[in-house]
C-alpha cells in the first residue's frame, strides 16, 4: 500500500494525508490505555511524511496521542480538534477553559449517581471527559448512559453530549469539530 501510494506521488505536487487513530491507524481495543501504533504502521508513517504532509486527528487528548504516535514532528490535533500541535506551537480552543472547570464536577456526579459501575472507565482530558462502557454488561451500560445524560443535562448551553462507539462525551459545546481543526491545520502549514 505504502509503496503505491509513493509511486502515485513521482512527479507530482505534495499532498496531504489526514487521518484518525482510533479504528484507523491502531485497531480499537476493550480500555483505550490498550490500543498501540504498530511498528509496520510508525514506519510507514515515517517513509510518508518524506514525501507529504500528514496530520492525525483524534479525539484523544493531544498529549495522549503524541506519546501513542512518538513522532515529535507530526502535525496533530486532539480532543477532537480542540487542541493542535504543529511546528512545536500549542493551540487550545479559548472555549476549552469553561468547559474544563465543569468536568471535575459532572465525573464526580456521574460516580455519585452510579457508585461502583463495573465496566465504566473515565478519561478525563483537558477539554472534556469520556465515559467508556465497552466492559460493562448491556444493563449497565443502560445505567451509565442515564447516569451521564442526568449529569451533564443542567449544563446545556455549556458542554454537550457526544455518543462515540461505546462512549460518551461531555465536551464544550462549541461548533468546532475535526474538519474545523484540518483546516486551521492545513493553514497553518500553508496548503
Amino acid at each position: 500500500m505504502i509503496a503505491d501510494i509513493l509511486e502515485r506521488l513521482q512527479g507530482k505536487p505534495p499532498a496531504a494525508l489526514l487521518l484518525d487513530f482510533d479504528g484507523t491507524l491502531a485497531p480499537i481495543r476493550g480500555r483505550p490505555g490498550q490500543v498501540r501504533l504498530s511498528a509496520a504502521r510508525r514506519r510507514a508513517l515515517r517513509r510518508l511524511s518524506r514525501k507529504m504532509f500528514i496530520a492525525i486527528v483524534s479525539g484523544r487528548s493531544l498529549a495522549d496521542l503524541r506519546r501513542r504516535l512518538a513522532m515529535p514532528g507530526m502535525a496533530c490535533a486532539g480532543s477532537h480538534g480542540l487542541e493542535i500541535r504543529y511546528r512545536g506551537r500549542l493551540w487550545r480552543h479559548p472555549g476549552c477553559r469553561e468547559a474544563a472547570g465543569l468536568l471535575p464536577a459532572v465525573i464526580r456526579d456521574v460516580r455519585a449517581r452510579l457508585g461502583e459501575a463495573p465496566g465504566l472507565l473515565v478519561e478525563r482530558k483537558p477539554c472534556s471527559a469520556a465515559f467508556h462502557f465497552r466492559l460493562a454488561t448491556p444493563g449497565q451500560r443502560r445505567r451509565i448512559a442515564k447516569a451521564v445524560r442526568a449529569a451533564v443535562t443542567p449544563l446545556r448551553g455549556a458542554l454537550t453530549l457526544v455518543r462515540g462507539k461505546m462512549v460518551l462525551e461531555a465536551r464544550p459545546a462549541l461548533s468546532w469539530n475535526k474538519g474545523d481543526a484540518v483546516r486551521e491545520i492545513l493553514a497553518l502549514a500553508g496548503l
